[in-house]
């Protein structure tokens, strides 16, 4: 068996687009910030990645963005 052959390191993050942006005067949107809001806060990249993702299905679903 031959031994591995480490990964190149990276200089990530690497990021597929901006945030998505919340739009004024839906609840939805605005709790949705909030949560991402939160994990930006606490350093929980996971939790900020869940929050833009379900942002960004809110807002395909509900505001055809």
């Amino acid at each position: 068996m031959e031994p591995r052959t480490p990964r190149p390191c990276t200089d990530g993050p690497f990021l597929v687009a901006d945030p998505p942006r919340p739009v004024r005067g839906c609840a939805t949107c605005a709790e949705l910030n909030g949560l991402r809001a939160s994990a930006q806060a606490e350093f929980d990249r996971s939790a900020e990645v869940d929050a833009n993702v379900r942002l960004r299905r809110h807002q395909r679903e509900e505001h055809a963005v």
